[in-house]
């Protein structure tokens, strides 16, 4: 890795769709990285979101192993769908590059522990994105719990709703294979542990998940509502 002096970092971005935008948007208004490299299936899209947000002598590619090798980033953001965010962080890791990974990290622990592991033996930094951990209100939750304001914790109902579009059903979030789990992977269980911390590793939890299509005032959504509690209670 090659840093382009002490206190700017050379960003690349792998999967140029809504969150690597959201992403770069983020990058661009931050003194200390920028954007210099980009990779998605689609290349013309890579390019398209390195001329907006990135810099000038960047360079945009098809292939994220070729990104890797001749871009060299000091931190690389995987914003793909679930299926490639093992083999592309894996990539990165065992380089020495940084890597952010977007949430669930890994379709099931095999892939999550591999890449803890890589980043590990190749003194790299693994984060991933768990946004919904610095809401406000999640942050009141944790708090509350954790300084017993409101008594022992016994039962918890985790509410998810996602916006819906025409022909949502058919895309890659349907698929197990891609996706590898619905919202209870994807949502719940990435700030679930963080709000009830050693509470829920010192107990077996059981999960009841009633997939349900709630309508809410603004428009349809599928809100997916997950009940967990403590087993053996009632």
């Amino acid at each position: 890795m090659t840093i382009l002096n002490n206190d700017i970092l050379k960003v690349g971005i792998i999967g140029c769709g809504a969150i690597g935008n959201k992403r770069a948007a983020i990058i661009k208004e931050d003194p200390a990285s920028i954007l210099c490299s980009t990779s998605d299936v689609n290349v013309i899209t890579a390019g398209a979101l390195l001329q907006q947000y990135g810099r000038h002598s960047g360079q945009a590619y098809g292939d994220w192993r070729v990104m890797l090798r001749e871009a060299e980033p000091d931190v690389v953001i995987v914003a793909t769908p679930n299926k490639y965010l093992h083999e592309i962080a894996l990539g990165a890791l065992q380089r020495g590059i940084h890597v952010l990974c977007e949430k669930p990290l890994g379709r099931n622990p095999r892939e999550s522990e591999q890449m803890v592991k890589a980043a590990r033996e190749n003194g790299a930094i693994l984060k991933t994105g768990f946004n919904h951990r610095h809401h406000p209100a999640i942050f009141k939750a944790h708090d509350l719990v954790s300084n017993g304001a409101i008594g022992q914790l016994y039962y918890a109902r985790c509410i998810y709703g996602h916006g819906g579009r025409p022909g949502y059903e058919k895309e890659w979030r349907a698929s197990k294979e891609i996706c590898g789990g619905g919202e209870l992977l994807d949502q719940v269980s990435t700030w679930w542990i963080f709000f009830a911390g050693s509470w829920a590793s010192s107990r077996k939890l059981s999960v009841t998940p009633k997939p349900a299509i709630g309508r809410w005032r603004w428009r349809t959504m599928p809100s997916p509502f997950f009940g967990l509690r403590v087993a053996g209670r009632p």
